[in-house]
């Protein structure tokens, strides 16, 4: 017994995948539960962002002038120009098209600059740089300057990024750098600035002067959160602090994903240090996400980043989820032929028992191995183990049968009764016009149902208790031991959460079990929808 123990379990062991040990805090672990949660919702936030979007869309037809302007420059900003691309395209052209940008200059600057956001965002860095070309610097005031340059800054950074040599990417690189020194020139002090600072602080490796323009506590715009975290996240990267890396990197997307932009970077940067760090399935899941986006975005520079490693990562997913089928069908064939094993002790047992007094030696060394055995099994596979679901369900059985009783007995009642009012038995009929029997049965049956219940869930009362508001608490009376309410919960617990079966077993009516059951979860600590679910775990 125990060398088949042994060698099952080096089975087990050696075919196992090699599940990586997680270094993330549980903080950061937190935070990745938030944003798989996000990933979850993001066709939500997404339908939300268009809803805003068809609002203004409906003022278009009754708009016009400046005000229609208006209205195409808010769709493309705040809505489309890191979300769909085309559509972006469609109402920058609207501005281009109009009367109004035949002759105001500041208009022709708007529709080259954002049509260079639009090339840019979708890898066509050359057609932006030309398109930028054609603005007249002239007519720029400071905020458009200052965003001409941004604009220039975030092209030759991208450009770096994809730059197909060393050489190249350096004197990208030099010019990047010489348009962010140009917006530290014009940019005033505050968010805006210390996000460029840190920018530039971590582009040349200076992690002290970065962290002293790293602002983790921001109140205010999503953008302004969602630029400083990622610059937080770049800081622990310098450091070598993945964990703090991983916790900022979430964060930035979960920003990104809550305000339904869908060309992002903090995402894929994050599954890659994931993959890294050997957490495989997350990181599939969080580099498919960000191949699906870039792809509806048209993000051409976003869709390579994430393609160039997706394979790698699922290769490595696909080779995990075999080991894990591998895993699964080797634990099913020992626990299989554990559960053989212990039907060949059983049947000894068995048989050992009709022998000699002798034997009984015998059989008490084999209690002895199967009591190893069970322990072996349980410690193999706990959840395979149904002893609490066995006693439930014959409790279950027990009760039904109990109340099936109590209808005979009632039913048994009535026959008599009838008969008797043929026979003009008065006596008879005095006697059985009485309900004491069921009355006295159906209170026997509750003793028994509350004596098997708390013998079998001696806490019962106390775990419910903690599950509710103070002052929504149970106290039972002397003379009881479970109430009316109590005995509804306790049914629940033993897998009878069908309302009509809980009215059935304690004869009350479905309204009025509805009522407990919604009065008590409106009571509940754990929330509504929770509350039922913790019943049955107590």
């Amino acid at each position: 017994m125990k060398s088949l123990l042994l060698s099952f379990s080096l089975i087990i062991f050696c075919i196992a995948p090699g599940w990586s040990t997680n270094n993330f805090s549980n903080e950061t672990k937190d935070i990745f539960r938030q944003l798989d949660k996000a990933i979850t919702q993001k066709e939500q936030y997404q339908q939300a962002l268009e809803k805003k979007a068809t609002a203004w869309k409906r003022q278009l037809p009754h708009a016009s002038g400046y005000k229609r302007i208006s209205i195409c420059k808010r769709l493309v900003e705040d809505v489309y120009l890191h979300t769909q691309s085309d559509s972006a395209n469609k109402y920058v052209d609207q501005i281009a098209h109009s009367i109004e940008a035949q002759t105001d200059i500041k208009l022709q600057n708007y529709v080259c600059m954002q049509r260079a956001n639009i090339f840019a965002t979708t890898g066509m860095y050359n057609e932006a740089l030309e398109t930028l070309s054609h603005c007249n610097h002239k007519a720029f005031n400071h905020s458009d300057l200052l965003a001409y340059y941004h604009l220039l800054r975030t092209i030759y950074g991208w450009m770096e990024d994809y730059a197909s040599n060393a050489s190249i990417a350096q004197k990208l690189r030099l010019i990047k750098a010489t348009y962010r020194d140009s917006i530290l020139k014009l940019e005033p002090k505050g968010i805006g600035r210390d996000i460029v600072m840190a920018d530039k602080a971590i582009d040349e490796g200076n992690a002290q002067l970065a962290l002293e323009y790293c602002n983790p506590n921001l109140h205010g715009k999503n953008k302004d959160k969602a630029y400083s975290y990622y610059n937080l996240a770049e800081y622990y990267r310098l450091i070598g602090n993945k964990d703090k890396e991983a916790y900022y990197l979430a964060k930035t997307a979960i920003i990104d994903l809550e305000s339904g932009v869908t060309e992002y970077v903090a995402l894929p940067k994050l599954a890659e240090l994931l993959f890294k760090d050997g957490s495989i399935e997350r990181a599939y899941n969080y580099l498919l996400c960000s191949i699906e986006d870039a792809n509806y975005c048209k993000a051409r520079l976003r869709a390579i980043e994430a393609t160039n490693i997706f394979p790698i990562i699922e290769k490595a997913y696909k080779e995990m989820k075999h080991r894990r089928r591998l895993t699964e069908y080797a634990l099913f064939f020992g626990l299989s032929l554990l559960t053989l094993l212990l039907a060949y002790v059983i049947y000894s047992l068995r048989r050992q028992m009709r022998r000699n007094a002798e034997t009984r030696r015998q059989l008490a060394d084999t209690n002895r191995q199967l009591q190893k055995a069970n322990e072996a099994v349980q410690e193999t596979n706990k959840n395979l183990l149904l002893t609490d679901k066995v006693k439930e369900e014959y409790i279950a059985r027990y009760l039904s049968r109990c109340h099936d009783y109590i209808d005979k007995l009632d039913q048994y009642r009535r026959d008599l009764l009838r008969v008797a009012k043929n026979g003009h038995k008065e006596e008879l009929l005095k006697l059985l016009k009485s309900e004491t029997i069921v009355s006295e049965e159906q209170k026997n049956f509750y003793s028994d149902f509350d004596n098997a219940f708390l013998t079998l869930f001696p806490h019962f009362i106390e775990n419910f208790n903690d599950l509710l508001e103070p002052e929504a608490r149970i106290i039972p009376k002397k003379n009881e031991q479970l109430n009316t309410e109590l005995r509804i919960f306790a049914l629940i617990r033993l897998g009878v959460t069908e309302s009509t079966r809980i009215a059935h077993f304690l004869n009350y009516s479905l309204a009025t079990i509805y009522n407990y059951r919604s009065k008590y979860r409106n009571k509940a600590l754990c929330g509504k929808d929770e509350f039922e679910k913790r019943i049955e775990e107590l």
